[in-house]
């Protein structure tokens, strides 16, 4: 059994300009950990905006802050989001995008 030090996040920060293969939003999703990344077309494809985390646009620091705001300061909205992204995962919907 693997060990991830991403079970003891709350969400994964990904402000990435570029990605070849994001596998650590599968290892996020994999351990029930929503997603906070930038929208590009590697990410956009694996997490579905509001559902299994957030997307902003590359560089908008402001919609990034806003974002880590609101999913510090709404645990049962997180909570709801993490087990989407988890489920998502179980159900091997994220790696049809590949």
């Amino acid at each position: 059994m693997r060990a991830s030090i991403l079970r003891e996040a709350d969400f994964l920060v990904l402000p990435s300009r570029s990605e070849g293969q994001p596998l650590a939003v599968l290892e996020a999703f994999c351990d029930g950990v929503p997603v906070i990344a930038s929208r590009i077309p590697e990410l956009d494809e694996l997490t579905d905006s509001g559902a299994t985390g957030w997307l902003f646009d590359p560089g908008d620091a402001t919609a990034l802050a806003t974002m880590l705001s609101a999913a510090a300061h709404t645990p049962e909205r997180l909570k709801s989001v993490a087990l989407r992204a988890q489920a998502t995962y179980q159900n091997g919907s994220p790696s049809t995008a590949w």
